[in-house]
């Protein structure tokens, strides 16, 4: 009838339907690759020592309600949750998750680079964020917003700089000059 049913010795074997392996495993040696698509674009395959997923054509996307990346098996390494946070981890520690207001770092924050920020984007600091840095768009404003709060400029070496054509101290108010220095 033309139909070769010796599986092992066919190299093309082709199937008319499903392939259901049922309750068993379908097995590849090392460095054998599943194959998909219509010019092998996909490829799964192990090398002995390290796995791959080798797209070579368009975009691999990964899509389930969340996806979780773990190292080592049991350690959380980035977790993406539908319609909410990403987060990764260190030593399965979070460090950074995204929120709808931005990102939450737990630890040290080292930038090699310049931090930028808009006009009146504000670097605050203190549990109730009462210390403020920023630029109004005119000014460079360093402020202590708490009640009852002083802004103290100390040096360890003895010396505090301030530089500038007028140096001006004024009330809490800002209404009311208290003294000035001028070049």
């Amino acid at each position: 009838t033309g139909i070769n049913t010796d599986l092992v010795s066919d190299t093309s074997p082709q199937l008319g339907g499903n392939l259901d392996a049922g309750s068993h495993s379908i097995l590849f040696d090392d460095n054998s690759k599943l194959k998909l698509g219509s010019n092998n674009d996909l490829q799964i395959y192990h090398n002995g020592s390290h796995s791959f997923i080798d797209n070579n054509t368009g975009d691999l996307n990964i899509e389930s309600s969340n996806v979780f990346i773990k190292a080592n098996n049991t350690e959380n390494a980035v977790n993406c949750f539908a319609n909410g946070a990403v987060e990764l981890y260190h030593d399965n520690s979070k460090k950074l998750e995204t929120q709808s207001t931005g990102i939450h770092v737990t630890g040290d924050v080292s930038i090699t680079g310049d931090y930028l920020a808009d006009d009146n984007e504000k670097l605050k600091m203190g549990d109730a964020f009462d210390f403020q840095i920023y630029h109004d768009g005119s000014n460079n404003q360093i402020k202590s917003v708490g009640s009852g709060q002083r802004l103290t400029m100390q040096s360890t070496s003895g010396t505090v700089h301030l530089a500038g054509t007028t140096i001006r101290i004024k009330d809490e108010a800002d209404s009311e000059t208290m003294a000035t220095f001028t070049s």
